[in-house]
């Protein structure tokens, strides 16, 4: 099996099990008892054991190799759909999320780093951002199709949304240990501390990787929306109607991924790309709750437009930058640093929503809030841009 298509295949499960979830996950907490306030603080707790796991993980999938970290995180996620399967409270909700984020830790840098050397070793470099849009697209595809079944199975069995995860992790395992062992590790290979070192030097030294690092943790402000978007538009389309809240979602990540497929950027414009993503990301959330259901349907699909294009951008504009031997390292520890907006989003949307109700008019406020900040930040980062590219590798 060629090398894009075994990344694919894996990402399509991945992809699709998770899209099982999302549509109807918070409803699904709200159903087992938590409060606007403890989906956010859960969700903090995935993100904090996530960000604390980056920098051993990487350094396991540098040093062990990408192939083991990626079986071992599918099989860390497949545990947490399990538990998941049968949680009936905070408590339970909290240890799915931290089984959650060591699994996703394993998966994070290892994925990107295992395709950027697999096809570097046959000599095709060259086609990275392709392959990372096109697994975007991919991915969202995975995704819908997920989200929809999703909104139909939890009307039938709301547990029951996590057994498709269960199985496809279980697949995307297998996949990893039979097609993808023996590709896409360092074409130098390091000792998990000179990984750690040269990822560092690698940081210190690049003013764009610093600048970019900015970006992507001011995008942590996404992370209410997440959290709340089915809750919020469960209320005007029911729980059925958030299947075709969902295709609109990633319909449009999909297009986003689509642009940045299409468009041929120069390595000194990926970055510039990538802020008016963000900036188009912000602006989407600060509109949509300013506007009436079905009118906030535009501002939504501005919202995903952004996203969508964002992580190809970004990923491409870090893999070019950064030496083979310390890739899924350095990808684990600009993630590291990113994730601190990941974590303190959901930590403010739990101080800011103690004691408010469980209404749309909380959720409003948290987006407004989170999107003007966001929008506040995307100006300062046009200020700072990086004027130039550092590419270390081609």
């Amino acid at each position: 099996m060629r090398v894009e298509k075994t990344y694919y295949l894996f990402t399509i499960l991945l992809a699709l099990g998770m899209g099982m979830t999302v549509s109807s996950y918070g409803p699904f907490l709200r159903e087992i008892g938590l409060s606007l306030g403890q989906i956010a603080l859960v969700n903090a707790v995935f993100w904090l054991v996530l960000s604390v796991s980056e920098i051993p993980t990487g350094l396991v999938a540098d040093g062990r190799g990408r192939a083991w970290s990626l079986r071992l995180g599918t099989l860390f996620e497949v545990a947490g759909a399990f538990t998941y399967f049968f949680a009936s409270g905070v408590w339970s909700a909290m240890l799915a999320e931290v089984l959650f984020g060591i699994g996703m830790a394993f998966l994070s840098g290892a994925q990107q780093a295992w395709l950027v050397d697999a096809l570097r070793a046959e000599k095709r470099g060259e086609q990275v951002r392709h392959a990372f849009a096109t697994a975007g697209i991919l991915s969202g595809v995975g995704m819908l199709v997920g989200g929809g079944l999703g909104a139909l199975v939890s009307m039938w069995r709301p547990h029951f949304i996590w057994l498709p995860m269960v199985a496809c992790g279980l697949a995307a395992s297998w996949l990893a240990a039979r097609h993808m062992e023996g590709w896409g590790n360092p074409e130098t290979a390091m000792t998990e501390r000179e990984a750690f070192r040269q990822a560092v030097r690698t940081l210190r030294s690049n003013s764009s990787l610093w600048w970019l690092t900015g970006t992507m943790l001011v995008f942590g402000l996404v992370i209410p929306f997440n959290n709340y978007w089915s809750v919020y538009f469960e209320e005007d389309a029911g729980r059925l109607g958030l299947a075709g809240v969902w295709t609109v979602i990633y319909l449009s990540v999909m297009a986003g991924s689509w642009l940045v497929r299409r468009v041929r950027f120069a390595d000194h414009h990926e970055g510039t790309g990538a802020l008016v993503a963000l900036g188009t990301t912000a602006v989407g959330l600060l509109v949509l709750p300013a506007v009436g259901f079905p009118l906030s349907f535009a501002p939504l699909v501005l919202h995903e437009l952004g996203r969508g294009a964002l992580q190809p951008l970004s990923d491409s504009f870090v893999q070019r930058r950064v030496e083979s031997g310390c890739r899924a390292t350095f990808g684990s520890l600009l993630s590291l640093i990113a994730k601190a907006g990941n974590v303190s989003a959901p930590l403010a949307a739990w101080w800011f929503t103690r004691g408010m109700g469980n209404s749309q008019a909380t959720i409003a406020g948290v987006w407004i809030t989170a999107g003007a900040i966001m929008l506040a930040f995307v100006f300062l980062l046009w200020v700072f841009r990086p004027r130039e590219a550092y590419p270390i590798s081609s």
